[in-house]
C-alpha cells in the first residue's frame, strides 16, 4: 500500500512497516500475510492539521486481475462505524486509489488505474 502526503509517496509493506512525516509516525503495518490472501492490517496516525493523505493499494503480482482477489479495505476511524471499501470490478489497472484524508476527514476515491 502507498501513503502519499502530496509531496512524497511512502510504500508500506512487509519490508518497510512504518511511515513517518516530519519525524512523526503516520502509519504502521500491523499484519501482512505474505503467504496467502490476507489479511493485511495497517494503523493510520494522521491527525496533522493541514496535511492531506491518499491511501492506495498496488498489485505487485502479475498473476490475474486484482479485482478477482476480493480485496477490501476496512477503515476504523475514531468511534465511527467501520467503512468498508471493495475493489472496483468494472475498472482495470494495478493501482487502486481507495480514499484520501483531508484535514481529518475521509473522502472516498475507490478507482483503479
Amino acid at each position: 500500500m502507498y501513503i502519499s502526503d502530496g509531496y512524497s509517496n511512502q510504500h508500506i509493506y512487509y519490508g518497510n512497516k512504518t511511515a513517518y512525516d516530519d519525524g512523526e509516525m503516520i502509519c504502521q503495518l500491523d499484519h501482512d500475510d505474505t503467504s496467502s490472501y490476507g489479511p493485511e492490517t495497517i494503523t493510520l496516525y494522521m491527525d496533522k492539521i493541514g496535511v492531506n493523505y491518499k491511501y492506495s493499494v498496488y498489485q505487485f503480482s502479475t498473476d490475474g486481475d486484482i479485482s478477482l482477489s476480493g480485496a477490501r479495505v476496512v477503515v476504523y476511524y475514531g468511534e465511527n462505524e467501520p467503512t468498508v471499501y471493495h475493489i472496483p470490478v468494472q475498472q482495470e489497472g494495478r493501482t487502486w486509489e481507495v480514499f484520501t484524508i483531508e484535514n481529518g476527514e475521509i473522502f472516498t476515491i475507490n478507482k483503479r488505474y
